[in-house]
């Protein structure tokens, strides 16, 4: 099994742990989201019809740039609108299966994170 911070992956399938809702959601190759942020994201999203791109320009203004990358760090802070929906799909599906006491498994090795979940 090769570990992620979210989830492992065993025969093309990234197989997410089983404790719950984790505090820190991987929504891209090397971007990583507080799940508060997810949640206020949906919230967004739903009550106030603010689209995934909107939610990224919000985030991009407003949180990424208050803080620097670290000296050599080869990735920024900013997102895009599929790590938005990346947030809202994992989280919902992690909050859902999570109640239902069952594990979320996808494919690992997919073209496009749209065609995994």
């Amino acid at each position: 099994m090769n570990y992620h911070h979210n989830f492992g992956v065993r025969n093309d399938q990234r197989i997410y742990y089983n404790n719950g809702i984790p505090d820190i959601i991987q929504v891209g190759e090397h971007q990583f989201v507080e799940c508060d942020v997810v949640k206020l994201w949906i919230t967004s999203m739903v009550v106030s019809w603010t689209s995934a791109t909107d939610c990224t320009h919000l985030y991009n203004a407003a949180l990424s740039k208050s803080r620097q990358p670290p000296h050599g760090w080869h990735f920024g802070f900013t997102l895009d609108s599929n790590h938005v929906w990346n947030g809202f799909i994992i989280y919902c599906l992690l909050e859902d299966l999570s109640a239902r006491k069952q594990t979320l498994v996808v494919p690992h090795k997919v073209a496009e994170d749209k065609d995994r979940y």
